[in-house]
């Protein structure tokens, strides 16, 4: 079968002509299609909307609304950064004063905490690891790097380091003491593997029983939580489990709440802490009953009730009488609301303390 050489022509020419319409418009439909069709080259297309939704949820987060306007001019080059970095709101702030301030040491100090930040994504490292150490310096003891990476996240979560009432971005030292302060707190008040052994590292630094302890750090997140302390002694004085007032959620949110002061100006340091934490636990370790001195000769037992050694000097006996005195003073610990059933404990104890003291003295 053969085809008049007419049809063959304008076949030809009809293909040659879709060729080249093609080749000409081959590009532009390209680049309509080519956000959809490879991820890893987005362009303009999908990731305008993504980055447009970014933004707007970054302006929400900090109660902006569309009539105060973006702090970057380009709302849609801030949506794209945000989409891109996947960061938290302290992160970003970081980030920002890095790249924007012009003090050489500010820049520094930022580097730095932004070094500290990459752990959340890479892991432990030399950051983390100087921060365990610096724990274990403190106490004896540490959990492992896991557990400082886990604190730190939960504070970036829940925005602490950039809750204080101040302009200035905590420095990197607050941010380390921050985290010991958390990792701290967080392994005796939420129970885990680790919590047996800074419970004795701690009660044994302190010379105070784990129960004690225990009381100790409850009554610190019940006065955070604002609870009466009428209620709050006589409540845990009895408690066999000084924790049972707060689930675990509960737990964690009032230990965020104790890392940073009353007034917002600053965070509570660990040696703040370790104080009041002592002061509360002697406040129950004085409601047991002291040992009795074993004869009018018993300079060694006197001596050991102030948690002293029989080298101690007259200045240093002075001071732990007068420290044990005020703790363990009957007065005081009527104020805070102990029970009446104590109240005889409390003054055979401070009866017991006054006859250690002139034993000593003579």
């Amino acid at each position: 079968m053969s085809f008049p050489t007419e049809h063959i022509i304008n076949a030809v020419v009809i293909g040659l002509v879709t060729i080249f319409l093609a080749k000409l418009f081959a590009p532009i439909v390209m680049s309509i299609f080519s956000p959809y069709k490879d991820n890893k080259k987005k362009g303009v297309g999908s990731t305008n909307l993504e980055a447009m939704i970014a933004h707007k949820e970054a302006l929400l987060r900090k109660g902006e609304n569309s009539s105060s306007g973006p702090v970057n001019n380009n709302a849609l080059a801030a949506g794209i950064d945000a989409k891109k970095s996947n960061r938290s709101e302290v992160e970003l702030r970081y980030l920002d004063r890095k790249d924007n301030t012009e003090d050489e040491d500010e820049k520094m100090e930022m580097i730095k905490v932004c070094t500290l930040f990459e752990s959340l994504q890479w892991g432990e490292g030399p950051a983390i690891n100087e921060i365990r150490q610096k724990f274990n310096k403190k106490f004896g003891t540490a959990p492992g790097q896991r557990i400082f990476i886990n604190n730190l996240k939960n504070l970036i979560k829940r925005e602490i380091p950039i809750s204080r009432v101040t302009k200035n971005l905590p420095s990197y030292e607050e941010l380390v003491e921050l985290i010991i302060v958390k990792t701290f707190l967080q392994s005796l008040a939420c129970p885990d593997e680790y919590t047996p052994e800074i419970t004795k590292a701690v009660s044994r630094k302190l010379r105070i029983s784990a129960s004690s302890l225990s009381k100790a750090v409850a009554t610190l997140l019940a006065k955070t939580q604002g609870m009466n302390e009428q209620k709050i002694y006589p409540s845990l004085l009895e408690a066999k489990d000084a924790f049972s007032f707060w689930d675990i959620p509960m737990r964690e949110n009032l230990i965020n709440k104790t890392l940073v002061s009353t007034n917002k100006k600053y965070f509570i340091n660990i040696k703040e802490l370790i104080e009041l934490i002592s002061s509360e636990a002697h406040l129950y370790h004085s409601l047991s009953p002291l040992p009795d001195l074993k004869g009018k000769n018993d300079i060694k037992g006197a001596l050991s009730l102030f948690g002293l050694k029989e080298d101690a000097t007259a200045d240093q006996i002075k001071k732990a009488y007068k420290k044990i005195s005020m703790l363990k003073h009957p007065d005081r610990l009527a104020s805070k609301g102990i029970p009446k059933a104590f109240e005889e404990i409390a003054h055979e104890n401070f009866t017991r303390i006054q006859s250690a003291y002139e034993l000593i003295k003579k």
